[in-house]
């Protein structure tokens, strides 16, 4: 059902035209460019794994992040978001992003892990690999996120950061390690906004959007990782690490990208840039910026807007079709109602249970 639905370029283009195009946003890459998944991927001196999986863990600066990431070229077509169990329920939109196989977890940690494995299983069995968008960081960056994030390093011995949040490393490590030899790559990847920054879907929607966003990739072959090991948790509530190597990996990358954003915004704004060249989005290097308007934005944004207007149109005109949307409307509803979401669902029908023993080989 899920792999029936996978992106294609006419799904996943208008997310760019509307962004670059329409909203006249700029994105901009810098540092290492993204492998483009492949149902096979040679071993490399880089990368001596044979998987075709990779985790990209971002900072979260404002809670529209995960949109922008979504013009990261054709690697983010094929990216899975973990994103907060409430979201899942939002009319329209949250069973969108049900049926393309986002990840919602519901802050429980026992019950967390397991959706995890899961959801991972059932993505390698359907597609044959995963590639989740996960931020470690659990909210935005805000006032009382601050907060609890400065608790949290005072009670574990860590500095306190102005630019990022101490991540969660428990669920990091058991992404890693339910994607064992499947994962090839793990993408360090940094946001930054160097003019205003829009911070709710209302003001992006009345046309306060930002110029700019900036996006740095710092790309790590798996094998480069530490291994991930059962270790002792260290939570207050609001945050949880583990103390095992591969957690500290991830606090040492943190701290990196706290270093580089300070670095980032102590330049003025027209100065602001990541280290390392410029790319484009399919990886190739650039000295300038990407055309907004290309030929095939063209016909991705024609596309639509004739899908659309059809669509409206059988929609008022045929009783089957508006009886079909109210019974889909129903079962969206009545799955959000239960414990289980649409892909808790499907991964059930497909013989993969909710267990703490549903892991993937390492």
């Amino acid at each position: 059902f899920v792999s029936s639905i996978e992106p294609t370029s006419l799904s996943f283009k208008p997310s760019q035209v509307l962004l670059s195009g329409i909203l006249r946003i700029q994105i901009r890459l810098y540092g290492d460019a993204f492998v483009l998944p492949s149902p096979v991927i040679t071993e490399t001196k880089e990368s001596p794994s044979t998987g075709t999986s990779s985790l990209l863990i971002l900072n979260h600066r404002t809670r529209l992040d995960w949109i922008f990431a979504f013009s990261l070229g054709r690697y983010a077509r094929h990216l899975k978001v973990v994103l907060k169990r409430e979201l899942s329920n939002l009319p329209g939109v949250g069973w969108a992003m049900q049926m393309d196989g986002f990840i919602f977890l519901r802050r429980r940690i026992a019950v967390d892990l397991a959706r995890i494995q899961q959801a991972v299983e059932y993505l390698l069995r359907l597609q044959g690999c995963a590639h989740i968008l996960l931020f470690p960081e659990g909210t935005d960056l805000s006032v009382y996120g601050l907060k609890k994030s400065d608790v949290f390093a005072a009670k574990a011995g860590l500095p306190r950061y102005r630019y990022t949040l101490h991540p969660h490393t428990t669920g990091f490590e058991t992404f890693v390690r339910a994607l064992g030899s499947d994962l090839a790559y793990v993408y360090d990847v940094t946001v930054a906004y160097p003019y205003a920054l829009t911070e709710s879907e209302l003001r992006m929607a009345t046309g306060h959007c930002p110029q700019e966003v900036h996006f740095h990739v710092r790309r790590w072959p798996a094998h480069q990782l530490p291994r991930p090991t059962d270790a002792a948790l260290v939570t207050d509530g609001a945050n949880t690490i583990t103390t095992s190597p591969l957690a500290r990996w991830m606090q040492d990358r943190w701290a990196e990208k706290e270093q580089m954003l300070k670095n980032y915004y102590a330049l003025p704004p027209d100065e602001r840039r990541f280290p390392g060249p410029e790319i484009s989005r399919e990886g190739a290097v650039i000295s300038g910026r990407d055309e907004q308007w290309s030929p095939g934005a063209c016909v991705v944004f024609a596309y639509w807007l004739i899908f659309l207007v059809f669509s409206v149109t059988v929609l008022w005109c045929h009783w089957v079709v508006r009886l079909y949307v109210v019974a889909m409307t129903l079962f969206f509803i009545y799955r959000g109602r239960g414990s289980q979401g649409l892909a808790e669902w499907l991964a059930e029908l497909a013989g993969i249970p909710l267990t703490s023993d549903s892991t993937h080989s390492t």
